[in-house]
């Protein structure tokens, strides 16, 4: 009867009463057999109580106590060795990114792999390496990351501050094994290493006495995925030091960073010009800007985008702003202060004269405050560009206006426009004319020596007519 009462239940009830019911029919509550699983461990009956009025297994606070903090502490060694750039990011005080979106989110995926998450860039010297994990840095603060690293942290750490103070044997270790110690215990934090290269050999002292370096101590927390590294390192290090360790390098995921093209670097110079005009009280036009790129290219060969063109127009707003030295209006606000306090007792002395000389001299301070105004920013010029050039490489670019440098980078054009089918000996001609303007020449010297040699009519004095 006691069944039938009971399938005659509502199966979709109290699932309470489904449950007594079925204590019921094991032999009541009362029994002293009954038995408390859940996922398969027994409890006893105070801790299945406790479950069924908080809904949490017995022991889950203990493990909650347990789980990472997200805190890093203030004397932790990732404090004092490393610079979190996500709390850069969060105060505001890292630089806007603009233009690595691609390189930003392919590292961004690297990092949310369940394996193998450590995105090493590569790119030569000046491409904007570092200016990538700021830009992620900004993108995780501002949720714009998959969601396995949301919450991250990406600390930037110095690999010589290491093994600075290391004198002991020993003692690098020690640093390194705090660090992974931290780093497990946080639970959110990713390491970043600036010039990667150097973890090979950094802390070994070399031959056979069994000292181990920082990548070796890495290696094994690498592999079980106990720590997530970034690493940054130009092409020719990475071929010639991380690609020759196989099993470093097979933990590592490469990220290219190629320098930007010039409409790109234009872009960058546009979003970060507010900064340098604000440093430097100093005004830059576009045509500035565009000139700092273009004259870069030309005669900074040498470096790349957009490193040189960012240092071209530090260095002429620096050089502006050093001729054109601005009103320090705290200064001259203290000084009216000061002279106010000196009339106040001048007139209590009843020294009418001097009062009116401090009066006088105060009004002439407040203009000096009321003539402040941005006005008198100093505008830079595409001249003073050529200028910077001229101070930084010894080429003469500010002597060669706008319509010369066209004429210049035209001329080959021009003459084979002129003399058909002689490339060869136009091309050496207006190679020595550009140089020679350029100012790579030995004044005593002529610009070049030429003899053209072929049969007649082929245009050997057509070539020199057309050049002058």
């Amino acid at each position: 009867m006691a069944n039938n009462n009971f399938y005659n239940r509502d199966p979709f009830g109290n699932m309470d009463d489904i449950f007594n019911s079925l204590m019921g029919n094991m032999g009541g509550y009362n029994s002293e057999n009954k038995r408390y699983l859940i996922n398969g461990r027994e409890v006893t009956p105070e801790e299945f109580s406790q479950y069924r009025q908080t809904g949490k297994l017995p022991g889950q606070e203990l493990n909650n106590q347990n789980t990472p903090t997200n805190q890093v502490s203030a004397d932790s060694v990732l404090t004092k060795l490393g610079t979190n750039l996500t709390d850069q990011a969060r105060q505001h005080l890292l630089d806007p990114v603009i233009g690595r979106n691609k390189e930003i989110q392919e590292t961004a995926e690297i990092l949310a792999r369940r394996t193998k998450n450590n995105p090493v860039l590569v790119g030569d010297a000046g491409v904007g390496k570092t200016a990538v994990i700021e830009g992620l840095a900004q993108a995780i603060i501002n949720g714009d990351v998959p969601a396995a690293i949301k919450n991250k942290e990406i600390i930037s750490i110095d690999i010589s501050s290491l093994e600075a103070g290391t004198q002991y044997r020993g003692s690098f270790e020690e640093n390194i094994q705090n660090i992974i110690k931290e780093v497990k215990e946080t639970g959110n934090i990713i390491l970043f290493f600036d010039e990667i290269h150097q973890i090979l050999g950094a802390g070994s002292t070399g031959g056979d006495s069994g000292s181990k370096g920082l990548a070796d101590i890495l290696k094994p927390a690498l592999s079980r995925g106990e720590l997530t590294v970034i690493g940054a390192t130009t092409q020719d290090e990475y071929r010639n030091t991380i690609l020759k360790n196989a099993a470093l390098a097979r933990r590592f995921n490469e990220v290219k960073v190629n320098a930007p093209s010039a409409q790109d670097t234009f872009n960058i110079l546009m979003g970060i010009r507010n900064l340098y005009e604000q440093h430097h009280n100093v005004v830059l036009p576009d045509s500035v800007l565009k000139a700092a790129v273009d004259l870069s290219i030309q005669y900074i060969p040498q470096r790349s985008l957009p490193d040189k063109a960012i240092d071209l127009i530090d260095m002429t707003a620096a050089h502006l702003a050093a001729q054109h030295p601005v009103t320090d209006l705290k200064s001259l606000e203290k000084e009216i202060a000061e002279q106010r306090d000196k009339q106040e007792k001048a007139v209590n002395t009843e020294d009418f004269e001097e009062a009116l000389k401090v009066k006088t001299r105060i009004e002439e301070l407040q203009n000096q405050i009321d003539n402040h105004t941005e006005g008198q920013k100093v505008t830079a010029t595409i001249n003073d560009i050529a200028m910077s050039i001229e101070r930084l490489t010894g080429v003469p670019v500010s002597n060669m206006g706008a319509s010369d440098i066209e004429r210049l980078k035209e001329l080959g054009n021009r003459l084979k426009g002129k003399v058909i089918g002689q490339n060869d000996a136009v091309e050496a001609v207006a190679r020595a004319i550009r140089r020679n303007r350029a100012g790579f020449d030995d004044g005593n010297r002529p610009i070049g020596s030429f003899l053209f040699v072929g049969p007649t009519g082929v245009g050997k004095t057509e070539l020199a007519k057309q050049l002058a």
